[in-house]
């Protein structure tokens, strides 16, 4: 990375990229337990990101399903002018 990159972001960074590669949230918790330590900060923060990656996933799949209409779509002006 960059050196002008805050190395608590690039830390923050490194162990969401590594938690993201765990099975199963057992595997992930366990990961966080070694590699945040007793930096309860740095968790929260991991823990965030994880929360807000796994939701977006969430959305993604859900305006990919077939057969089910974007919710996007169907509530935007246009949608409604058709």
């Amino acid at each position: 990375m960059s050196s002008n990159v805050d190395p608590l972001i690039e830390r923050q960074r490194e162990i969401f990229l590594k938690a993201l590669e765990k099975a199963s949230p057992a595997e992930r918790a366990a990961f966080l337990d070694g590699a945040c330590a007793n930096d309860a900060a740095l968790r929260a923060e991991v823990e965030l990101l994880l929360k807000h990656h796994t939701a977006g996933s969430f959305w993604k799949a859900r305006r990919s399903t077939p057969g089910k209409p974007d919710a996007r779509k169907a509530s935007s002006p246009k949608a409604r002018t058709q």
